[in-house]
């Protein structure tokens, strides 16, 4: 998967700095918490996709996230439905069901969707 899906000069030298200021890959889907700043720059418009059931969203959740929840029957149909060429961020409790989620966006034809390592858990660590 990868974080830039335009081969426009302009888009991908924009892309090569922010990958710069991130450390990481323009391949790399992965992101910690601490890369989610730098993420929202570069995507101002930025859309977070909850993967989890909803008894652990009631528990709460990432302000502004979107709730699909992976093992539901309709979360395939429910994702070919967003707009494949904005940029996603995508988490669940510890980052292995939003991994998965990203693969199947990838196989639906995303461009950007990262994973944030470490879910929701690592979230609450940093924002608590």
């Amino acid at each position: 998967m990868t974080a830039c899906g335009s081969s426009a000069t302009n888009e991908s030298s924009a892309a090569d700095q922010v990958a710069s200021e991130i450390n990481w890959s323009i391949d790399q889907k992965d992101i910690s918490v601490e890369q989610i700043p730098t993420l929202n720059k570069k995507y101002p418009k930025l859309t977070i996709i909850d993967v989890r059931t909803p008894d652990e969203i009631a528990n709460g959740k990432i302000k502004g996230a979107h709730q699909y929840d992976i093992q539901s029957k309709v979360f395939k149909k429910e994702l070919s439905e967003l707009n494949k060429e904005a940029p996603y961020l995508v988490y669940c409790a510890a980052g292995n069901r939003s991994d998965r989620a990203c693969k199947i966006m990838e196989g639906l034809g995303f461009k950007s969707a990262y994973n944030l390592k470490g879910g929701y858990k690592a979230y609450l660590a940093k924002h608590h």
